[in-house]
């Protein structure tokens, strides 16, 4: 108001404002405000958009958690974090603590030279500095804080800081987000460290950018945490397959009849894989036909019909030397449209079969 009688209006500025001068300039103040405030939000709408990351954290929680190593989660992490609608950076590498010798070493790497060998032990002035700041004492494993080269002086001093600027020019980095993971002893652990170079989109990220490198950070340590779960149940389920199979295999020397054998045989596989329907067809020499031997589960004896050496199923399975599956054989016979194979699939089909072996 006073700046608009100034310009507008100076010699209001040498007598009092009555009410209804004072209420007009206020009026014509907030209506200057509402447009000035209208123009800069659509300049800042139009040349500095918002980034929403919603979509890619989706599809990266998709992505990790159907994966089946440590490995493919990082692939898959850099392949998001480089994405079109991602921020884009020009330059990263993923570092990962390897156990056996507690160093840090180059998993996955773009825009990096002479990064493949690429490694950080716990004396070089990053890993110290991180185990210092973000992991010793906290057994919580809170939210993951991101590592930014420009603001260290601010927090730290540039005396503490400067051995970081080195370690963060020899990976082209602009910031490091860690990895934090939970040790059995539920404390928390530096598994590894993503390293970013600056932003193609803009140079400077912006808010969203680090909450979009937080979640993803956040994700990639449960998908590891699930992943090495998985390996730890497939390896004591490998143990028992294996003390099974020396079990299964004494018995099996033991039995002196080929129906037994049969019997056996179904009675291991339903033991261990538990399919909901098994057969198991056994060459009578006798009468030159696959007859069933034994069988478990939701079909009855009465589907199994025998096979005639001459079937061509049976010689097509005589020559295979790996198992086949059910899916496969019926897209080849729907495919072939042949009399034969037409043939094959109707006996899978009739089996109720997935697998044949």
């Amino acid at each position: 108001v006073i700046l608009g009688s100034v310009v507008f209006y100076p010699e209001a500025m040498k007598r009092s404002f009555t009410f209804s001068e004072g209420l007009l300039w206020f009026v014509l103040g907030v209506a200057l405000f509402q447009i000035a405030y209208q123009l800069s939000s659509r300049y800042v709408e139009r040349y500095f958009p918002e980034r929403k990351y919603d979509d890619l954290i989706y599809q990266y929680l998709d992505l990790a958690g159907q994966s089946h190593s440590i490995s493919e989660i990082f692939t898959h992490m850099m392949n998001i974090v480089q994405d079109k609608d991602g921020p884009r950076p020009h330059s990263g590498v993923v570092l990962w603590r390897q156990n056996e010798k507690d160093v840090f070493t180059s998993q996955v790497s773009f825009c990096i030279k002479d990064i493949t060998q690429f490694s950080l032990s716990n004396d070089s002035a990053l890993i110290r500095f991180l185990l210092q700041e973000y992991v010793q004492g906290d057994a919580a494993c809170g939210p993951v804080s991101i590592l930014i080269k420009d603001g260290l002086d601010k927090m730290y001093g540039k005396g503490k800081v400067y051995p970081l600027y080195r370690e963060f020019k020899r990976i082209d980095a602009e910031i490091c987000v860690p990895l934090l993971m939970k040790t059995a002893a539920n404390t928390c652990m530096l598994g590894g460290l993503l390293c970013l170079g600056e932003s193609q989109i803009g140079d400077v990220y912006r808010d969203e950018d680090y909450t979009f490198f937080q979640e993803i950070a956040k994700h990639t340590v449960q998908a590891i945490v699930n992943v090495q779960a998985r390996e730890l149940v497939f390896q004591a389920k490998q143990e028992e397959y294996q003390r099974f199979l020396v079990d299964s295999s004494r018995a099996l020397l033991q039995i002196e009849k080929v129906a037994d054998v049969a019997g056996h045989t179904v009675e291991m596989i339903q033991k261990y894989i538990e399919p909901v329907s098994l057969g198991m067809y056994v060459y009578d020499r006798e009468k030159g036909i696959y007859v069933l031997g034994a069988s478990s589960g939701e079909v009855g004896k009465e589907v199994y019909a025998p096979i005639a050496k001459e079937d061509y199923f049976a010689r097509y399975l005589a020559e295979r030397k790996e198992p086949l599956r059910t899916p496969d054989l019926l897209r080849w016979a729907e495919e072939s449209k042949a009399v034969d194979w037409q043939e094959v699939a109707n006996q899978v089909r009739a089996f109720r079969a997935e697998l044949v072996i």
